[in-house]
């Protein structure tokens, strides 16, 4: 799992906490063996991240992990290395909005007068800071995470953040007490009607094994879609405040 990735993987009070946590005991359970967590920093790409996680290790060493969660799955994806398997999520670009400053907000035309955050180097920021010929790069604000942009948002810094669905619900509404969550689900929308001609707003992620490991990748798959199946798939996604949309059916 990738370290300090929240909702997904992270630790909380030194124990390991997040959505993709959850989805591993889950597996390791109908597996019927004790999971045991492989905690992986980003590298520049996805090879490099699967070469380092599942197939190869590090250049530095430290082993490899058996499976890695939260892989993009793609039939068409070039890696005879690995099996990506069981789409387990659909994940997508999405905005959150402070609705008194933006009472609606269907293209992205606003952003040329309102400030909207991003996380430095990730798709919403090469996409806004390109789009409109360049007219919105004046206005878009860059933290080093969207927790951190969410945040700003909250204090009024900036009108908008634009980021992964699940990590910019999980920062707007996970924190605080009940009344602050009540609040801010007043305050602040999250929709991702402003993107449609984003090239690819949304996305299905999956499990990688090694591709020398048939026999884990068959259960694996079976594991997961039997959660998905047995309705057990979307209450871990809800108990981080994260909308659960079912992926598409993988082909036959």
């Amino acid at each position: 799992m990738y370290r300090d990735f929240p909702p997904y993987s992270y630790l909380e009070k030194g124990s390991p906490a997040g959505i993709d946590v959850e989805v591993g005991k889950k597996i390791a359970e109908q597996l019927s063996v004790q999971p045991a967590w492989f905690w992986l920093t980003p590298d520049e790409t996805l090879n490099d991240d699967l070469r380092n996680a599942v197939w190869k290790c590090h250049y530095m060493g430290g082993g490899v992990a058996d499976i890695m969660l939260r892989v993009p799955y793609d039939i068409n994806y070039d890696n005879d290395k690995v099996s990506i398997v069981a789409p387990y999520h659909k994940e997508r670009w999405t905005v959150a909005r402070n609705t008194e400053k933006l009472a609606e907000l269907v293209n992205l035309a606003p952003f040329m007068y309102h400030k909207v955050s991003v996380e430095v180097d990730s798709v919403p920021d090469l996409t806004l800071t390109t789009a409109l010929r360049g007219r919105l790069v004046e206005q878009v604000t860059l933290f080093l995470s969207i927790d951190e942009a969410v945040s700003a948002l909250k204090k009024g810094e900036i009108d908008a953040v634009a980021g992964m669905r699940s990590q910019v619900e999980w920062s707007v509404k996970a924190s605080g007490d009940d009344l602050d969550r009540q609040m801010d689900s007043q305050k602040f929308a999250i929709s991702d009607e402003s993107i449609v001609s984003w090239p690819r707003r949304a996305w299905d992620i999956g499990i990688a094994v090694k591709a020398t490991f048939p026999e884990l990748t068959n259960k694996v798959d079976a594991a997961v879609m039997a959660m998905i199946d047995g309705g057990q798939m979307a209450p871990l996604f809800n108990e981080y405040q994260v909308s659960y949309e079912l992926p598409a059916k993988p082909a036959p």
